[in-house]
This record gives C-alpha cells, structure tokens and sequence, in this order.
C-alpha cells in the first residue's frame, strides 16, 4: 500500500503540531528533572540543618558507667596523695624577695 498524495498533504500540514508537540514534551521532561532536583536539594539541606537524635542508649549508659568508675578511682587517687603526703620527703624552699612589690619604678 502506498502513500497517497493527500496522505502527504495532510502529514505537512500537521508538522507544525507534531513539532510543537515534541518540544512541549522535551520541556516538561526538563522541567520535571529540574523539580527533582530542586526537592533533593531541599532535603538535603533539611537533614544538614536539623539535630539528630543519639540512636543508642547503651552509649549513655556506659558513660555513666565510666563516670561511677572514674569517680571511684578519683578517691583512689586522693588515698594515693594522702599517703605520699605522709611520707618523709625534703621540703620545696622557695626564694622570695623581702623587697619584692615595693618599690615602683616611674622613671619610665
């Protein structure tokens, strides 16, 4: 079956909307991306503003944990200073100057 020469008349007449129609659907498809795009963008500036909740427990506890151990050690600590207190040692002398903040020098 071959093409009639009014089949071809018509097909002309018509490529002008054929061709509008194309373009209008290039568009839309570029305006979709574009949407897409816009919204990743806006979730990802929300998740990199917004304050994240701790997902684990277990890691305050054993941060309490830590602390009740690092509290009992502290006393050990002090027993330690208390012994070595108590233990013969050779006194720190210091120097000072009997003179020392009591004269001021005005001369500039």
């Amino acid at each position: 079956m071959g093409i009639q020469p009014i089949d071809l008349q018509t097909l002309f007449t018509q490529l002008d909307k054929v061709g509008k129609t194309q373009f209008q659907q290039t568009q839309a498809a570029q305006l979709q991306n574009a949407m897409v795009h816009d919204e990743i963008s806006r979730k990802q500036a929300a998740q990199k503003e917004a304050v994240e909740k701790t997902a684990d427990l277990q890691d305050e506890l054993e941060v309490r944990e830590n602390k009740e151990h690092s509290s009992s050690g502290g006393q050990r600590r002090k027993k330690k200073d208390n012994s070595e207190d108590s233990a013969p040692e050779q006194e720190k002398q210091y120097f000072s100057d009997p003179g020392l903040g009591q004269h001021i020098d005005i001369s500039g």
